[in-house]
Protein backbone atom coordinates (compact mmCIF):
# COMPACT_ATOMS: atom_id res chain seq x y z
CA UNK A 1 0.00 0.00 0.00
CA UNK A 2 2.63 2.55 0.63
CA UNK A 3 4.56 1.33 -2.75
CA UNK A 4 0.91 2.43 -3.95
CA UNK A 5 1.10 5.63 -2.42
CA UNK A 6 4.31 6.79 -3.22
CA UNK A 7 3.62 6.08 -7.10
CA UNK A 8 0.28 8.40 -6.70
CA UNK A 9 3.08 10.93 -5.57
CA UNK A 10 1.85 11.29 -1.85
CA UNK A 11 4.46 11.13 0.89
CA UNK A 12 3.78 8.61 3.19
CA UNK A 13 4.60 9.18 6.93
CA UNK A 14 7.32 6.39 8.55
CA UNK A 15 4.87 6.12 11.25
CA UNK A 16 2.26 5.11 8.91
CA UNK A 17 4.41 2.44 7.61
CA UNK A 18 4.56 0.74 11.15
CA UNK A 19 0.85 1.18 11.70
CA UNK A 20 0.26 -0.51 8.48
CA UNK A 21 1.81 -4.40 9.92
CA UNK A 22 -1.32 -3.48 12.32
CA UNK A 23 -4.33 -1.89 11.66
CA UNK A 24 -4.73 -1.68 7.57
CA UNK A 25 -8.45 -0.72 7.57
CA UNK A 26 -8.32 2.64 8.91
CA UNK A 27 -4.77 3.67 6.70
CA UNK A 28 -7.11 2.43 3.55
CA UNK A 29 -9.57 4.33 4.57
CA UNK A 30 -7.13 7.42 4.82
CA UNK A 31 -5.75 6.54 1.13
CA UNK A 32 -8.86 6.30 -0.02
CA UNK A 33 -9.43 9.67 1.36
CA UNK A 34 -6.38 10.87 -0.19
CA UNK A 35 -7.44 9.75 -3.87
CA UNK A 36 -10.67 11.75 -3.80
CA UNK A 37 -9.06 14.89 -2.39
CA UNK A 38 -5.96 14.73 -4.93
CA UNK A 39 -8.99 13.85 -7.47
CA UNK A 40 -10.87 16.80 -6.74
CA UNK A 41 -8.00 18.82 -6.38
CA UNK A 42 -6.58 18.08 -10.05
CA UNK A 43 -10.50 18.82 -11.11
CA UNK A 44 -10.43 21.92 -9.30
CA UNK A 45 -6.62 22.91 -10.94
CA UNK A 46 -8.17 21.94 -14.33
CA UNK A 47 -10.91 24.52 -13.89
CA UNK A 48 -8.73 27.22 -12.48
CA UNK A 49 -6.60 26.48 -15.84
CA UNK A 50 -9.56 27.21 -17.71
CA UNK A 51 -10.64 30.18 -15.96
CA UNK A 52 -7.48 31.30 -16.05
CA UNK A 53 -6.99 30.91 -19.99
CA UNK A 54 -10.33 32.54 -20.74
CA UNK A 55 -9.46 35.51 -18.87
CA UNK A 56 -6.17 35.76 -20.67
CA UNK A 57 -8.06 35.55 -24.17
CA UNK A 58 -10.92 37.93 -22.98
CA UNK A 59 -8.33 40.58 -21.46
CA UNK A 60 -6.04 40.40 -25.10
CA UNK A 61 -9.67 41.02 -26.57
CA UNK A 62 -10.53 44.00 -24.76
CA UNK A 63 -7.11 45.16 -25.01
CA UNK A 64 -7.10 45.63 -28.42
CA UNK A 65 -10.90 46.58 -28.63
CA UNK A 66 -9.97 49.96 -26.59
CA UNK A 67 -6.47 50.50 -28.61
CA UNK A 68 -9.21 50.73 -32.17
CA UNK A 69 -11.57 52.77 -30.30
CA UNK A 70 -8.51 54.87 -29.39
CA UNK A 71 -7.40 55.25 -32.55
CA UNK A 72 -10.84 55.89 -33.88
CA UNK A 73 -10.75 59.16 -31.13
CA UNK A 74 -7.76 60.21 -32.52
CA UNK A 75 -8.52 60.49 -35.83
CA UNK A 76 -12.19 61.87 -35.26
CA UNK A 77 -10.79 64.59 -32.96
CA UNK A 78 -7.96 65.28 -35.35
CA UNK A 79 -10.45 65.39 -38.01
CA UNK A 80 -12.85 68.05 -35.75
CA UNK A 81 -9.76 70.07 -35.10
CA UNK A 82 -8.93 70.87 -39.08
CA UNK A 83 -12.78 71.67 -39.36
CA UNK A 84 -12.59 74.01 -36.44
CA UNK A 85 -9.29 75.89 -37.77
CA UNK A 86 -11.50 75.92 -41.16
CA UNK A 87 -14.03 77.49 -39.89
CA UNK A 88 -12.24 79.67 -37.68
CA UNK A 89 -10.14 80.85 -41.08
CA UNK A 90 -13.59 81.34 -43.42
CA UNK A 91 -15.03 83.62 -40.21
CA UNK A 92 -11.95 86.00 -40.29
CA UNK A 93 -12.31 86.23 -43.63
CA UNK A 94 -15.63 87.23 -43.45
CA UNK A 95 -15.20 89.50 -41.11
CA UNK A 96 -12.23 91.47 -42.62
CA UNK A 97 -14.72 91.51 -45.90
CA UNK A 98 -16.93 93.11 -43.66
CA UNK A 99 -15.14 96.14 -42.31
CA UNK A 100 -13.92 96.66 -46.09
CA UNK A 101 -17.37 96.89 -46.89
CA UNK A 102 -18.13 99.34 -44.06
CA UNK A 103 -15.34 101.42 -45.19
CA UNK A 104 -16.66 101.51 -48.52
CA UNK A 105 -19.90 102.23 -47.78
CA UNK A 106 -18.97 105.34 -44.93
CA UNK A 107 -16.81 106.75 -48.29
CA UNK A 108 -19.53 106.72 -50.71
CA UNK A 109 -21.87 108.23 -47.90
CA UNK A 110 -19.11 111.00 -47.83
CA UNK A 111 -19.29 111.72 -51.27
CA UNK A 112 -23.03 111.47 -51.79
CA UNK A 113 -23.11 114.24 -49.12
CA UNK A 114 -20.43 116.22 -50.62
CA UNK A 115 -22.75 116.08 -53.41
CA UNK A 116 -26.03 116.78 -51.76
CA UNK A 117 -24.47 119.97 -49.99
CA UNK A 118 -23.02 120.99 -54.03
CA UNK A 119 -26.35 120.75 -55.64
CA UNK A 120 -28.20 122.44 -52.79
CA UNK A 121 -25.01 125.02 -53.38
CA UNK A 122 -25.79 125.48 -57.00
CA UNK A 123 -29.69 125.20 -56.79
CA UNK A 124 -29.55 128.11 -54.45
CA UNK A 125 -27.02 130.15 -56.71
CA UNK A 126 -29.09 129.78 -59.51
CA UNK A 127 -32.25 130.62 -57.74
CA UNK A 128 -30.28 133.77 -57.20
CA UNK A 129 -29.10 134.37 -60.74
CA UNK A 130 -32.32 133.62 -62.18
CA UNK A 131 -33.85 136.58 -59.68
CA UNK A 132 -31.34 138.84 -60.86
CA UNK A 133 -31.46 138.41 -64.80
CA UNK A 134 -27.84 139.04 -65.04
CA UNK A 135 -27.61 135.90 -67.02
CA UNK A 136 -28.92 134.99 -70.40
CA UNK A 137 -30.80 132.12 -71.04
CA UNK A 138 -27.88 129.69 -72.22
CA UNK A 139 -25.84 130.30 -69.83
CA UNK A 140 -29.13 129.47 -67.69
CA UNK A 141 -29.26 126.44 -69.29
CA UNK A 142 -26.10 125.47 -68.94
CA UNK A 143 -25.89 125.56 -64.99
CA UNK A 144 -28.94 123.69 -65.51
CA UNK A 145 -26.81 120.90 -67.18
CA UNK A 146 -24.33 121.28 -64.70
CA UNK A 147 -27.42 120.83 -61.89
CA UNK A 148 -28.57 117.69 -63.50
CA UNK A 149 -25.64 116.22 -64.12
CA UNK A 150 -24.67 116.42 -60.62
CA UNK A 151 -28.33 114.80 -59.57
CA UNK A 152 -27.46 112.25 -61.65
CA UNK A 153 -24.28 111.74 -59.49
CA UNK A 154 -26.01 111.89 -56.85
CA UNK A 155 -28.89 109.19 -57.76
CA UNK A 156 -26.16 106.83 -59.31
CA UNK A 157 -24.46 107.38 -55.37
CA UNK A 158 -27.18 106.29 -53.92
CA UNK A 159 -28.06 103.21 -56.24
CA UNK A 160 -24.62 101.88 -55.41
CA UNK A 161 -25.23 102.57 -51.41
CA UNK A 162 -28.30 101.06 -51.78
CA UNK A 163 -26.09 97.86 -53.22
CA UNK A 164 -23.93 98.06 -50.66
CA UNK A 165 -26.09 97.81 -47.82
CA UNK A 166 -27.52 94.56 -49.54
CA UNK A 167 -23.88 93.12 -50.50
CA UNK A 168 -23.52 93.73 -46.20
CA UNK A 169 -26.67 92.14 -45.54
CA UNK A 170 -25.92 89.40 -46.90
CA UNK A 171 -22.70 88.99 -45.19
CA UNK A 172 -24.32 89.71 -41.76
CA UNK A 173 -26.43 86.25 -42.61
CA UNK A 174 -23.17 84.40 -43.61
CA UNK A 175 -21.28 85.38 -40.53
CA UNK A 176 -24.54 84.30 -38.46
CA UNK A 177 -24.31 80.83 -40.65
CA UNK A 178 -20.79 80.39 -39.90
CA UNK A 179 -20.94 81.45 -36.11
CA UNK A 180 -23.67 78.23 -35.89
CA UNK A 181 -21.22 75.91 -37.78
CA UNK A 182 -18.84 77.33 -35.24
CA UNK A 183 -20.89 76.23 -32.70
CA UNK A 184 -21.64 72.96 -33.97
CA UNK A 185 -17.60 71.69 -34.25
CA UNK A 186 -17.03 73.08 -30.75
CA UNK A 187 -19.74 70.72 -30.10
CA UNK A 188 -18.15 67.85 -32.05
CA UNK A 189 -14.80 68.46 -30.11
CA UNK A 190 -16.17 68.57 -26.52
CA UNK A 191 -17.63 65.03 -27.67
CA UNK A 192 -14.83 64.15 -29.29
CA UNK A 193 -12.28 65.06 -26.60
CA UNK A 194 -14.93 63.37 -23.48
CA UNK A 195 -15.02 59.87 -25.98
CA UNK A 196 -10.79 60.16 -26.58
CA UNK A 197 -10.82 60.69 -22.49
CA UNK A 198 -12.76 57.60 -21.64
CA UNK A 199 -11.21 55.16 -23.86
CA UNK A 200 -7.75 56.74 -22.87
CA UNK A 201 -8.66 55.89 -19.37
CA UNK A 202 -9.98 52.69 -20.34
CA UNK A 203 -7.27 51.18 -22.29
CA UNK A 204 -4.61 52.63 -19.44
CA UNK A 205 -6.85 50.61 -16.93
CA UNK A 206 -6.33 47.44 -18.74
CA UNK A 207 -2.56 48.12 -19.30
CA UNK A 208 -2.11 48.19 -15.15
CA UNK A 209 -4.41 45.35 -15.02
CA UNK A 210 -2.21 43.41 -17.73
CA UNK A 211 0.97 44.85 -15.51
CA UNK A 212 -0.02 43.89 -12.19
CA UNK A 213 -0.39 39.90 -13.63
CA UNK A 214 2.84 40.04 -15.27
CA UNK A 215 4.25 41.14 -11.70
CA UNK A 216 2.83 37.73 -10.20
CA UNK A 217 5.24 34.99 -11.05
CA UNK A 218 2.65 32.42 -10.79
CA UNK A 219 0.36 34.33 -13.48
CA UNK A 220 1.63 32.77 -16.69
CA UNK A 221 1.13 36.20 -19.13
CA UNK A 222 1.22 35.67 -22.71
CA UNK A 223 3.77 36.96 -25.47
CA UNK A 224 1.63 39.10 -27.10
CA UNK A 225 -0.41 40.72 -24.59
CA UNK A 226 3.32 41.24 -22.25
CA UNK A 227 4.70 42.80 -25.49
CA UNK A 228 1.09 45.01 -26.07
CA UNK A 229 1.87 45.81 -22.50
CA UNK A 230 5.68 46.75 -22.76
CA UNK A 231 4.69 48.75 -26.30
CA UNK A 232 1.82 50.89 -24.69
CA UNK A 233 3.66 54.18 -23.58
CA UNK A 234 3.13 55.55 -19.89
CA UNK A 235 -0.05 57.59 -19.29
CA UNK A 236 1.78 59.98 -16.89
CA UNK A 237 3.93 61.02 -19.67
CA UNK A 238 1.32 60.86 -22.57
CA UNK A 239 0.87 64.49 -23.67
CA UNK A 240 -2.50 65.82 -23.51
CA UNK A 241 -4.70 66.66 -27.31
CA UNK A 242 -4.94 69.91 -27.79
CA UNK A 243 -7.43 71.56 -30.11
CA UNK A 244 -7.03 75.11 -31.80
CA UNK A 245 -7.92 78.41 -29.67
CA UNK A 246 -11.68 79.14 -30.06
CA UNK A 247 -12.26 82.93 -31.55
CA UNK A 248 -15.20 85.06 -30.17
CA UNK A 249 -17.27 85.60 -33.63
CA UNK A 250 -20.62 87.08 -31.81
CA UNK A 251 -19.67 90.60 -32.33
Amino acid sequence: MSSRLRLQGASVPEGALSLAHWNPVPLQRRVSDLEVANADMAQQYSDLEEKYSQGQTELARRCSDLEEKYSQGQTELARVSASLNDVNTLNSTLHAQLNSEKEEKRALATSRDNLDKLYRDASNSLTILERSHRFTREELDNHRYKLQESLDDVIRLRQLVSTKDVVIKDLCASKKSVAQELETARLAVKVAEETSATLRAQRDKAIRTGRILMRRPSVVVPDDIMADVNAAPDSSSRPSSSVAPEKNIAK
